[in-house]
C-alpha cells in the first residue's frame, strides 16, 4: 500500500480498483504503468519480485483479490471484511456489504477468467457470509421476488444489529 494511502484506504476503495482493473482486462486496455520509461513503484510491489516489473491486468486483479482475502476477519461476525483497513479509522469496526460484495465480484470474475477454483471458493465464502449466514446483509423476499441489501453491522455487537440504511452503491 502506498504510504500516501495508508490512512485513508478502505476495503471498498480497493475493491472498486479491482473491479475497474477487471474492466480494463475485458476491454484489452493497454497496461503502461510500469515500463522502462515509467519507473514508479508497481502498485502491487509487496507481491512483486521486482517493483518495476510490468504485470498483466489479470495478475494485478489476482493480487488485489489475495490482498483483500488476507483481511477476511474471523474474529467477529462469523467472517467478513471490515469497511476500513487500518485500526483507528472510522469504520474499522464495521463490516459492510459493499466491501464484501466487491471481493465477491472480483473473485467471481477471476474464476470466470481463469477457471481456478480458489476464486470460486472465495466467491462462495463471501456470498454465503452476505446472504445465508447469521448476518443476513442480503435478504431475499420471495413474495416480491426481490432483494434488500443492508449496509452493514458493527463488530462490537458481533454484527447482531444490522444497519438497514439503503445506499445506492450497494445496489450497483
Amino acid at each position: 500500500m502506498p504510504s500516501s494511502q495508508n490512512k485513508t484506504e478502505g476495503n471498498d476503495d480497493q475493491g472498486f480498483w479491482g473491479i475497474t482493473i477487471l474492466d480494463a482486462l475485458e476491454k484489452n486496455f493497454p497496461l503502461n504503468f510500469a515500463t522502462s520509461e515509467h519507473t514508479e513503484t508497481n502498485p502491487c510491489d509487496s507481491h512483486a519480485d521486482n517493483a518495476n516489473t510490468k504485470i498483466s491486468w489479470l495478475t494485478f486483479a489476482a493480487r488485489i483479490h489475495d490482498t483483500m482475502l488476507s483481511r477476511w476477519d474471523m474474529s467477529s461476525c462469523g467472517g467478513g471484511l471490515k469497511w476500513q483497513i487500518y485500526p483507528g479509522m472510522a469504520g474499522y469496526t464495521y463490516k459492510n456489504s459493499i466491501s464484501n460484495a466487491c471481493l465477491f465480484h472480483i473473485a467471481a470474475r477471476l474464476y470466470r477468467f481463469t477457471g481456478n477454483d480458489t476464486y470460486l471458493d472465495t466467491a462462495n465464502l463471501v456470498w454465503n457470509w452476505l446472504y445465508r449466514d447469521q448476518i443476513g446483509l442480503v435478504q431475499y423476499h420471495e413474495d416480491s421476488n426481490s432483494y434488500t441489501i443492508y449496509d452493514g453491522a458493527g463488530t462490537e455487537s458481533n454484527c447482531t444489529s444490522v444497519s438497514v440504511s439503503d445506499w445506492s452503491y450497494n445496489y450497483g
